[in-house]
């Protein structure tokens, strides 16, 4: 009845507490690419969402790819694959989308891309499997974690792979920007 009348009895004094269950990086490109192009494009936005996961203490069980092509062909995919174990390791991450990115690419000009991480838990451990060597993730965990710490202190460009030197990488550029604008 109150809702019906315009009427809100909401205290919005109350502090709203946003729960994440993803993490997801889109981008709509300046131009159309191949598909060796936006692999590049995909390894970045693989780092940046695995950076935002390991920042805020989470791993994902799910992955996604979303990949929309050219405005003159139309049409695209959005794909997800759940994973074994929950993780927050780029190389995981970046096999799964290149897997879906394989699976599923049909070989026309891309225009957009997103990549999206769900199904997040906090970590509180590191879960192994049979195929893992213990002392090769934990030395992938402390790199990972000491380019990311140089990365908050030192600017988003400060370390960057040699991929993101190419002509086809939009990284340099994205890292400037501020939700998308020009800062």
């Amino acid at each position: 009845h109150d809702h019906s009348n315009g009427i809100d009895t909401s205290n919005i004094r109350e502090k709203y507490v946003v729960d994440n269950h993803s993490i997801t990086i889109g981008q709509v490109l300046f131009k159309d690419y191949d598909g060796d192009s936006v692999r590049i494009i995909i390894h970045e936005m693989v780092d940046m969402v695995c950076k935002r996961l390991r920042t805020g203490n989470k791993q994902c069980s799910v992955v996604g790819l979303a990949i929309g092509y050219s405005k003159h062909t139309g049409g695209g995919f959005y794909h997800v694959m759940k994973l074994d174990t929950p993780t927050d390791v780029n190389k995981m991450i970046l096999d799964c989308c290149m897997l879906l990115f394989d699976r599923y690419y049909t070989g026309l000009p891309i225009r957009k891309v997103g990549v999206s991480v769900g199904r997040l838990s906090t970590k509180d451990s590191l879960q192994l499997n049979l195929f893992e060597n213990f002392e090769d993730t934990k030395k992938e965990e402390v790199k990972e974690k000491t380019i990311d710490e140089i990365t908050s202190r030192f600017g988003k460009n400060s370390i960057l792979k040699a991929s993101s030197l190419l002509e086809g990488s939009t990284v340099r550029d994205r890292n400037k920007k501020i939700g998308g604008h020009s800062a």
